[in-house]
This record gives C-alpha cells, structure tokens and sequence, in this order.
C-alpha cells in the first residue's frame, strides 16, 4: 500500500473512531436522563437534557423531604391512637376513663373571648354629718345540693356505667359534684336511672349585693375519650361585672354566654375521634331579694339528669340590730 492510500486510511479509521466515541457518549447521556426523569413523569426534548436533569433532581429531593414529613406525621399517630383506646370499632369503652386526669383549661383568654365587662366608674361623695351607721347590703346566700338523677348514662350496652364529670358555679363560684361523690362511686360511676346522693356539708356559700341576682349554672359532660374538664375555681368577677355594667334584660344571654363559652372547651381538638358526650345544662337565674330562697328540683335542658338544691338566705342585719 502506498503511502497517500495508508494517510487516507488512517485518517477514515480516526473519524470512524470519533464518531462511534461520540455517538456512544450522547447515547449513555440520554439513557441516564431517562432514567432519573422516569419517576417524575416529565416529557422533555433532547434540548434540554441538562436542564430537565436538574429538575428532576429537584422532584426527587422535594419528595424525600415529603416522605420525611410523612413519616414524622405516622411517628405521632401511635400517640393519638392512645389516647382512643379505651373505644374499640364498635364504639363501645373497652377501659374507663380516668377520674383523676383532665385536660388544663385556658381561663386568661375567657373575659378577652366573651368581651371585657367594665364596671362603671363611681363618684366619691364626702361623709355625711352627723355620720349615720351604714347599712350592710350583702346577703350571705348558702346552696346546699342534695341529690342528682342521672336519665341517660350515654353508654352502650356493653359500656357499663357513664361517667358523669358535673360541676356548678354559683355566683361563679364552682363546686364539683363529681368530686363529692369521690371515685369509687357517684357520679362517675352511674347508670340511667340511678340517684346520687351528696354527703352533708356539699354546699356553696356566697355573699350578694341585694340590688344583683343570683346565678347558678352547671358545665360538664358524660366523660369518654377527652378525659375531665379543668374548669376555672372562680369567675365571680366576670360574672359580678356583666350583672353591674349591662342591662338587667342581657343577663341572662351574658350568663349564657360563659356557660357556652366553658363547655365549648371540654372537646379539645385531639380528641375528636372520641369525644365528651353533651348532658345539658341548667341555667337559672334568682331575683333579688328573695333569691329564690327553698328547694329547688331543676331538670337539664337536653333531659339527661336531674339536679336537686335548696337555697337558703340570710339577709343582712337591720340598722336597729346595729345601733345596740
């Protein structure tokens, strides 16, 4: 073979080689294109490999963090399910609540929520002369409770018993009637039909203003997977300020209003799988000054129980008692 033959041979096997080099090169970029763009289901042009590869990277980065947040979402499921299995498919409780647990109350938000009663600004005025003895206007005003009936224990048939977790404020003063019947028994433990009687001494003892109202109300639930409520000891003042700074025909609504206002929190938000069972309320309010003094057999407004009180009342001292 001459030398021009040999030159132009080498040179063809060069460029076949070249070529053959770089088809197989553009080849295997395209074959790992496709295959990290497969999981994102994207269509893309042979224009624009390199930039459709960073997308992609991007879809499968976005969906390992997803799959994260996922699995941290599942890691809590175990503690919600906890706090539901005392309720099997059926509905029916398999475990009883605890008495002793309940879930906190929030009461620094309660006048913000219900609006702020503000009580109206008084103008001082001197003495008198000759100074005459003042007279005491408060009536010390005693609630004994005797006895509830339960009507509905909101329990199935393979339940057992209901458990009642029922408080009342008097003159927003609460006292657990609950807790009055202590754990191995009373209300936290009842069937339909059954009376509980309250130990002597269950009673709220409150001084009133004789130109105001009494108010009792009740709050509570039949208790299942949001355990108790911790509802504030006293309200007195919130329910002292709408009684001195709204008009006598709004209290009964303003009185309604906390009573809506605390019950709305019993079925705290991770609990809505299982939640409290309503009872109905009682919601009574007693004119001054006779404040409804006697026995007193008052049913909730749903039914669900019926509450028994007396209410005693010992006006103040008269000018003449004071003088002696």
């Amino acid at each position: 073979m001459n030398t021009g033959i040999k030159k132009i041979y080498i040179s063809f096997l060069i460029f076949l080689v070249t070529t053959i080099a770089l088809g197989g090169q553009s080849s295997l970029g395209k074959v790992n294109f496709t295959s990290s763009v497969s999981s994102s289901a994207g269509n893309v042009s042979d224009n624009n490999d390199q930039s459709n590869g960073q997308n992609s990277l991007m879809s499968v980065n976005q969906t390992s963090n997803l799959s994260t947040i996922h699995s941290n979402t599942l890691k809590k499921l175990p503690q919600l399910d906890q706090k539901f299995s005392n309720q099997n498919q059926t509905g029916e409780e398999t475990s009883k609540p605890s008495f002793s647990t309940k879930h906190q109350f929030n009461a620094q938000i309660l006048s913000q929520m219900l609006g702020e009663f503000k009580v109206p600004t008084q103008k001082k005025i001197g003495p008198l002369i000759p100074l005459q003895p003042v007279l005491p206007s408060n009536y010390k005003i005693t609630v004994n409770f005797d006895s509830v009936t339960v009507h509905d224990d909101h329990e199935g048939v393979f339940s057992g018993d209901g458990e009642y977790d029922l408080a009342v404020y008097v003159q927003g003063k609460k006292i657990s009637l609950t807790d009055a019947g202590g754990s191995g028994g009373g209300l936290w433990d009842v069937s339909s039909g059954e009376t509980v009687t309250f130990p002597p001494g269950t009673a709220v003892t409150v001084d009133v203003p004789g130109n105001l109202p009494l108010s009792i109300f009740t709050v509570g639930s039949e208790v299942d997977g949001c355990d108790r409520t911790a509802f504030p000891d006293d309200i007195k003042s919130i329910i002292v300020s709408i009684f001195t700074s709204t008009n006598p025909a709004d209290w009964a609504q303003g009185v309604m209003n906390i009573h809506n206002y605390l019950e709305g929190r019993i079925n705290w938000v991770e609990c809505k799988l299982n939640p409290n069972d309503s009872i109905g309320a009682i919601n009574n309010l007693y004119d001054p000054t006779a404040y409804g003094a006697g026995s007193h057999e008052e049913k909730s407004d749903s039914g669900d129980f019926t509450l028994r009180y007396s209410i005693d009342v010992t006006p103040p001292l008269p000018i003449t008692a004071l003088q002696k």
